[in-house]
């Protein structure tokens, strides 16, 4: 029994985890993906890897990015097992692998997505990892496949979730135009260079009436507890598991989304209808822990709150969901 409590004590949450990685290589410079434009302000320096990550926001249309970021040599090799070793840092068998405080959530999505698109549809996960939502999408009536970049989490969906799978990358998907009637890309985005090259790319993809969700970490919050409700600080903290600076860790997020600009980067390439969605408590079961619940599910409360009287001004809920229809 002490062996197992030892065991369990010795794995690592995944930021203490990615502390323990080596650094992968030089930083480089990038301009804006929405806009292009080069010039931006930095709002928040952390320290990872012997090296200083900016997040910084665009002087033209205020979108928020880290720059200078990692190299997309440097990111392949973060997101290698064999050489990150992050697996046995943080006692899973495989980085890829589902966690299951995560399904309620899953399922919460799919209720939001088969509220608006019919199960039958044909539904495309991008950045699907080990498939797990997939699988759940392909139980729930959907003719579901996965992409990922990743072989390896792939195999493993196949193997655990028996779907069928596209290996390539976010911005050049093997498939033909108009292949399927809804796409969903759930904490990706975030992670890739050029995410408005994704969303067309997504665009191109998708039917004419199809649709798009996406779910990212929504960066508002940080900015406005910061600067317009410091008295939510602590309760923030707790929720995050951050001391200070962002709910996540820079180098591995470029860009940080907000509900103005997510809905921007969906008109900007052709989405209709693009909005913020919201879904009561949406991760409050992520921790099976009742204090946590009550404290999250009170927060996402009166962030609903201040959310519908500021008109949609002040959004200070932690997951950013959003959807966009591609014109019929």
């Amino acid at each position: 029994m002490a062996n197992d409590s030892d065991n369990k004590s010795s794995k690592l949450h995944p930021s203490d985890a990615l502390m323990k990685v080596p650094s992968f290589g030089p930083l480089e410079e990038a301009d804006c993906s929405l806009c292009g434009s080069e010039a931006c302000s930095p709002l928040v320096v952390q320290h990872w890897f012997a090296e200083d990550f900016v997040v910084v926001r665009c002087d033209s249309c205020g979108m928020i990015r880290t720059n200078p970021r990692p190299t997309s040599e440097w990111k392949t090799r973060f997101y290698d097992p064999a050489f990150n070793g992050l697996s046995e840092k943080m006692g899973r068998e495989f980085i890829y692998a589902p966690e299951p405080d995560r399904l309620p959530s899953y399922r919460r999505l799919l209720r939001l997505i088969m509220s608006r698109v019919s199960p039958g549809s044909r539904l495309l996960d991008v950045g699907a990892a080990s498939c797990v939502f997939t699988g759940m999408a392909r139980d729930a009536g959907f003719d579901a496949v996965a992409c990922d970049y990743s072989d390896d989490a792939l195999a493993y969906g196949r193997e655990h979730y028996q779907v069928p799978t596209i290996q390539s990358p976010a911005e050049n998907i093997d498939t033909e135009d108009a292949s399927f009637d809804v796409v969903t890309i759930f904490h990706t985005i975030e992670h890739l260079p050029d995410p408005l090259a994704v969303l067309k790319e997504l665009h191109r993809i998708l039917k004419p009436g199809g649709m798009i969700f996406i779910e990212t970490p929504n960066y508002l919050p940080h900015s406005l507890i910061q600067t317009k409700f410091q008295f939510l600080w602590p309760i923030y903290k707790w929720l995050t598991k951050r001391e200070h600076g962002l709910p996540w860790v820079p180098f591995d997020h470029y860009y940080h989304w907000t509900p103005r600009h997510i809905r921007k980067a969906l008109q900007q390439v052709g989405f209709e209808e693009a909005r913020p969605e919201h879904i009561l408590g949406y991760r409050s079961n992520t921790k099976p822990n009742l204090v946590f619940w009550v404290a999250y599910v009170g927060y996402d409360c009166l962030a609903q709150l201040i959310h519908w009287f500021t008109l949609g001004r002040w959004d200070l809920r932690l997951v950013l969901l959003a959807s966009g229809r591609k014109a019929s």
